[in-house]
């Protein structure tokens, strides 16, 4: 993946159309089904035979430690003297997804019950496509491009199991 593929999925990509709907794929578990508990909780329901696999969602917020690569990738782009790039490539990549998913605001498929995942769906996408750059920039595209597909495909790449499956919905 190029910062060009990248750009043009962000631009073009159907943004949380087909929540719900993913049909799988290598090292991938799918949400099956979001409902709410109560007023607090939400139940997450993974296709069988997963549905107790233990998982945590992936980072929402932009200073959150990337889950898989920790510091390495910062550190990385220092090693390489592309620190100034790195921050160049990542703001502009984040402006143009933050402009693609300002109209999701209204998706009915991220409010469930007293729920609104709108925040936490965008913020989890603007957090993966900045990684994603940084992987392209420090020339490691790999674990974060990989979710750039299935964020091109409608869907939420949405947590990352112990065994390092994602979990999608």
């Amino acid at each position: 993946m190029t910062l060009d593929d990248l750009k043009q999925t962000v631009v073009s990509a159907p943004w949380f159309a087909r929540l719900g709907e993913f049909a799988g794929g290598p090292n991938c578990i799918a949400i099956r089904n979001i409902k709410t508990a109560g007023y607090l909780e939400l139940i997450v329901e993974l296709e069988a035979p997963h549905e107790r696999l233990a998982w945590e969602w992936l980072p929402t917020e932009i200073a959150a430690t990337d889950p898989v690569y920790g510091n390495e990738l910062r550190e990385l782009s220092r090693q390489l003297g592309k620190e100034e790039e790195l921050r160049d490539v990542t703001l502009d990549i984040y402006k143009m997804a933050l402009h693609a998913l300002r109209p999701l605001d209204n998706n009915q498929r991220l409010i469930i019950g007293p729920h609104d995942l709108t925040g936490a769906a965008k913020s989890s996408a603007l957090y993966s496509i900045r990684k994603a750059a940084t992987e392209i920039v420090v020339g490691k595209p790999r674990f974060w491009c990989s979710l750039v597909p299935i964020f091109a495909g409608g869907n939420w790449p949405s947590g990352l199991s112990v065994n390092g499956d994602v979990i999608v919905f």
